[in-house]
């Protein structure tokens, strides 16, 4: 298991970076050369992958309160916003992204959470269409999170008309009409 802050991961990764072997990459190195990245890129894909991550927390922050579908609305238009973006960049952004909604309880991340679904579907890079790796790879992270989470409900609960009920409605949609696998692929 390992444990670093990212203020320390900041500092030291310029000389990280440095030390990285050209001729034998890291398998994460390998994934991220093969979705067009560079060690040299590597820092600024970094700062943007969190800066998309705050984006969507500050979203999230400052829309509370109001609608929900037009809050849900916005996490769509932000989430294909972010589709678009290059591979390697979301490919980042999805590891942290899974890292915030899965591993945060403890505040450390360990190996079991390195490797995800994003790495399995990124694999394929060389026989998929960019906009359909995208689309695959962020499918799988969310389903990933679904999958993983804790469920947080119960789908005989009764229904109530708070906050908390319209919680257990998105999770009870969420749980019985997430996308299928079938069509992961193709542009949504």
């Amino acid at each position: 298991m390992f444990s670093i802050r990212l203020e320390e991961l900041r500092q030291v990764l310029p000389s990280l970076v440095q030390q990285i072997p050209d001729d034998s990459p890291t398998e994460f190195m390998s994934l991220y050369q093969s979705l067009g990245g560079s060690k040299f890129s590597l820092r600024g894909d970094m700062d943007q992958a969190a800066r998309m991550i705050n984006l969507r927390i500050k979203i999230d922050v400052w829309s509370q309160g109001i609608d929900e579908g037009l809050r849900q609305t916005n996490r769509v238009g932000l989430r294909d916003t972010y589709r678009q973006f290059p591979r390697r960049r979301l490919w980042l952004y999805l590891k942290r992204w899974r890292l915030m909604e899965l591993g945060q309880q403890h505040g450390v991340y360990d190996d079991s959470f390195v490797d995800g679904p994003e790495d399995i579907v990124a694999k394929a890079c060389r026989v998929m269409k960019s906009d359909m790796l995208n689309n695959m790879m962020f499918w799988a992270v969310e389903n990933d999170i679904l999958k993983r989470g804790p469920p947080g409900f119960d789908p005989w609960a009764t229904i109530t008309l708070d906050e908390n009920g319209l919680q257990q409605l998105g999770k009870l949609q969420k749980f019985a009409f997430s996308r299928s696998v079938i069509n992961c692929g193709k542009n949504f």
